[in-house]
């Protein structure tokens, strides 16, 4: 078995005030795998993510990243091993130059400078970004942030990235860009949207919450084709997803 898997064995989280948040969702995501994590808003759907990158701990059940169970003494290494991009990048970006955004996580780590400055020029090019190293990170685009939030994960060298609303806000051509960047990850990655038609692109297997719960956890292209499940999840079926019913449709007439 891979180190680079993520197992989720019955968990709950109840906010302080007791808003139920997550309740009983268990789950296996192996080595590789692109998942999206679809659902309405308030679904639960980042709650989740930070569970998984042990920004919170969940209150019954166990998280298994790789052969480490998350607990308090173990969230340091898993922040490490499980790059989280934030939906609002603005959020993640601090320093006031991109070469020192991504090389703060580096050099956090105690690594020689050499290796930091060799980092950051493969994160870099991995989002096809070198020409902005010494560019001013707030006067940036939003796509332009984006990338280089991701670059800055990148750089920490995670087995495992979660994405939360990566496409949101981003105009068509960054949206484009972006998408191309990820299918060119390895890294196991689970993906919280509400873009579908990144969604079909990307990502085999969607795993949909309502109200906390999973209730679908199976083949993107299954549920994008079931409307009445897509109605509980409160999603609109993809535009893509409309096109290939209505070919096939076309097909069964012909044969006809």
């Amino acid at each position: 078995m891979s180190h680079h898997y993520i197992k989720a064995e019955n968990l709950d989280y109840t906010y302080y005030g007791g808003t139920k948040a997550i309740e009983d969702i268990s789950f296996y995501i192996g080595h590789g795998e692109k998942v999206a994590l679809v659902g309405a808003n308030g679904a639960g759907k980042s709650t989740l993510l930070l569970l998984l990158n042990a920004l919170l701990f969940t209150q019954r059940g166990s998280i298994d990243i790789g052969n480490t169970i998350i607990t308090e003494k173990t969230a340091s290494y898993i922040r490490r091993k499980v790059g989280f991009i934030f939906q609002n990048s603005d959020n993640q970006l601090f320093m006031p130059t991109v070469d020192e955004e991504i090389a703060f996580g580096p050099r956090n780590m105690g690594l020689p400078n050499d290796e930091v400055e060799k980092r950051v020029d493969m994160a870099l090019e991995a989002v096809k970004c070198q020409d902005l190293k010494y560019s001013v990170t707030s006067h940036l685009s939003g796509g332009q942030k984006r990338s280089i939030a991701i670059a800055a994960v990148l750089a920490m060298d995670p087995e495992i990235l979660l994405m939360d609303e990566p496409s949101s806000n981003l105009d068509p051509y960054s949206r484009r860009l972006l998408i191309e960047r990820i299918k060119s990850f390895s890294h196991t990655c689970i993906i919280a949207t509400h873009d579908l038609e990144m969604v079909w692109e990307l990502c085999p297997r969607s795993i949909a919450i309502s109200e906390g719960k999973i209730i679908y956890d199976g083949p993107s292209k299954s549920l994008f084709y079931d409307k009445e499940l897509l109605k509980e999840c409160r999603l609109e079926q993809p535009y893509l997803a409309q096109i290939e019913q209505m070919k096939e449709s076309e097909k069964i007439r012909n044969c006809n």
